[in-house]
Formats: structure tokens, sequence, C-alpha cells
């Protein structure tokens, strides 16, 4: 499968985008299942504080991360 990057635009934090875009594509109404995705952050404290908020919204919706 050929690698697609998506641009989330300016409007609202990228990290707040990044969650959002990634929930919309890869969420479901019971889990939230990031197998197929890769996702590439400029350094460890942004990939920890982006695990950190898939959690926080996966737990506030009840679903499995």
């Amino acid at each position: 499968m050929p690698i697609k990057r998506e641009f989330l635009g300016w409007d609202r934090p990228g990290l707040s985008l990044a969650v959002d875009w990634l929930i919309d594509r890869f969420g479901t109404p019971d889990a939230l299942d990031l197998g197929r995705a890769i996702v590439a952050v400029p350094g460890g404290r942004a990939g920890r504080r982006l695990l950190e908020r898939l959690v926080e919204v996966a737990e506030a919706s009840g679903r499995a991360l």
C-alpha cells in the first residue's frame, strides 16, 4: 500500500487536528485501531503527547485503544 500524506490545516493546533483525524479515520464505535497507521512526529515528546491524547479520548468515549 502506498504512503499517503495528509495535510490537516492551520486552523487549530496540530496535535488536536491529528487526534481528530486519527479518530475519524481509524475509529469504530467500539475501538480505535491504529494497527495500520504510521504517524511521523518531530520527536519523542510529541509522540508521547499524541499517545496521551489518544488514550484520553478513547477512555472518554469508552473505546478500546
